[in-house]
């Protein structure tokens, strides 16, 4: 019984943690990538409007490459930062964004990324 006294403050702090860490945090707010034009859209416009890519790599005749991650639930494409949030959605996507040197958006896709 003792030990039992000891033990009770801690089993609500234990339990609030674990229903924090069940619970996920809330989704970042939709996306929209329909501003996108292949020839027209610029880098510095879709960090404006999609934030910092996830990765960035270089591409061919100076130019550069964006990925996003994107999780697809019925309200939209969501921004997931963090793997783990990755993965809270059934449907994934990876948006690649192709800059030419100039810093001009080439072309872009919307790529679905399978599971398993």
């Amino acid at each position: 019984m003792c030990w039992l006294l000891h033990r009770l403050p801690v089993l609500p702090i234990v339990a609030a943690l674990g229903a924090c860490a069940s619970a996920g945090a809330p989704p970042l707010p939709a996306v929209r990538i329909g501003f996108l034009v292949d020839g027209a859209s610029t880098q510095a416009e879709c960090i404006e409007r999609l934030g910092a890519p996830q990765r960035r790599f270089a591409a061919a005749d100076g130019g550069v490459v964006f990925t996003y991650r994107l999780g697809e639930d019925g309200a939209g494409l969501h921004p997931a930062p963090a793997s783990a949030s990755w993965f809270d959605y059934a449907r994934r996507r990876s948006l690649v964004l192709v800059f030419d040197a100039r810093g001009t958006l080439a072309r872009h896709a919307l790529v679905a990324v399978r599971s398993g």
